[in-house]
């Protein structure tokens, strides 16, 4: 048997995964044991990792606080120190990766 999320294998009747630790889900089997699709109920099946990827990010705008500073300190060219830092940012990108069954008759993914 293999987990639903990772692929690991693990042991018949286990109810976590010893990898990730996640909550494992019976699976439709055969009489050998094996995976069937609950599609077609064939048992060609084969466990394919796919990984997304996602970024999120903030990008800085026009700063009125250095702006105001700027106003107080050099007059109105000093306005311009608004325009410092702009377009900067951080950004953050998170990769998952998951085990996913597909049957190679149906295509079916589950």
């Amino acid at each position: 048997m293999f987990c639903n999320k990772c692929g690991s294998q693990v042991e018949n009747g286990q109810k976590f995964c010893n990898k990730c630790g996640s909550r494992l889900i019976s699976n439709v089997q055969t009489a050998n044991n094996s995976v069937k699709c609950p599609n077609c109920g064939s048992g060609n099946i084969v466990f394919t990792p796919i990984t997304t990827t996602s970024t999120e990010g903030k990008t800085k705008g026009f700063g009125t606080g250095k702006s105001c500073l700027g106003f107080i300190l050099f007059g109105w060219i000093g306005v311009l120190c608004g325009l410092c830092g702009m377009g900067k940012g951080k950004s953050k990108t998170t990769t998952q990766t998951e085990v996913v069954r597909v049957c190679q008759n149906c295509g079916f993914r589950f």
